[in-house]
């Protein structure tokens, strides 16, 4: 619903998995990105988000990209 990601919840997924944590759902912004990321998130969807155009594709390959 793009009403942000549960950061926190995400993080403790992440330290109580030894597999990759994706997480799904309520990302709305590069900020949000930037925090699932800082918690250990591998991956996210951004479905929502690319389309109704709150993020910029290319803006956000581009800080993104490996």
């Amino acid at each position: 619903r793009m009403q942000g990601p549960d950061v926190q919840l995400m993080s403790d997924l992440v330290d109580a998995s030894e597999l990759p944590v994706v997480a799904s759902g309520g990302i709305r912004s590069l900020d949000d990105l930037r925090a699932l990321e800082h918690c250990g998130v591998a991956a996210a969807v951004i479905g929502m988000a690319l389309y109704t155009g709150t993020l910029d594709p290319i803006a956000t390959a581009q800080e993104f990209a490996e």
